[in-house]
């Protein structure tokens, strides 16, 4: 994995704001919690600690939750009306959508969505 990676535009928007996020090490453990950026590497903090992520897996809280109850964060691989979509966020829209092979949707809090894998874990 690439790890001189800047973070998108809108994640420096959120960097000094305790926005949550979640991002995996090396071993391929997942840790949510602050996004931090020191010398161009991301650490995510969590119970008091800063564990390092390869930046290219970082990602933000949507602020919504799926059908079980599990967190949904950009970059996340979601079943919509049964078929796959992935979260990603709009530049032109300025939010969270859904895309799918041929689609899009606005990312809603009423959407019945349940996350199934993310794009890291391909």
């Amino acid at each position: 994995m690439k790890t001189s990676y800047q973070p998108p535009f809108y994640l420096w928007n959120f960097i000094m704001h305790n926005y949550k996020f979640r991002g995996q090490n090396a071993l391929g453990q997942w840790y949510t919690g602050y996004l931090i950026i020191k010398n161009k590497a991301c650490y995510i903090r969590h119970h008091g600690l800063e564990s390092y992520v390869f930046n290219t897996t970082v990602g933000q809280f949507t602020g919504l939750k799926d059908i079980k109850g599990t967190e949904i964060y950009h970059g996340d691989i979601v079943l919509y009306k049964k078929m796959p979509f992935t979260i990603l966020w709009d530049k032109g829209t300025c939010s969270f959508r859904l895309f799918g092979t041929n689609q899009s949707y606005p990312l809603l809090n009423d959407l019945k969505l349940k996350v199934i894998n993310n794009i890291y874990n391909k």
